[in-house]
């Protein structure tokens, strides 16, 4: 388990895996990413558009499940979340059940 504290950290994680790797498509380094909207030096949405586009670049097939988590309920956040990249959008706080739900339609779903 890797927990970077702020997003360009997690950045650095992405870009350096695929960096260390000489597969034309390189593997997802990380099975799921659950981001924070509001960090320091790099937001999370900054994040997850830098992290989409080092998917591209690699031509990585599948994209890295991001769940945004943010203490703001207000559908304009949720909605620049899920704009940025990010597959889903939990409320904090939220209830461990529905961490649960969320991390299961991500296994069980494919995102191309």
């Amino acid at each position: 388990c890797t927990i970077p504290c702020i997003g360009r950290v997690a950045v650095q994680l992405f870009e350096a895996a695929y960096q260390s790797t000489t597969s034309l498509s390189p593997p997802q380094p990380f099975d799921f990413v659950f981001m924070d909207i509001e960090m320091p030096v790099m937001g999370g949405l900054e994040a997850v558009q830098r992290i989409r586009e080092l998917e591209r670049r690699y031509f990585v097939r599948d994209p890295v499940p991001i769940v945004g988590l943010s203490g703001n309920a207000r559908d304009i956040h949720i909605n620049e979340g899920l704009a940025s990249g990010m597959h889903e959008f939990l409320v904090k706080p939220y209830k461990k059940e529905h961490l649960m739900e969320t991390v299961a339609r991500l296994i069980t779903k494919t995102y191309t």
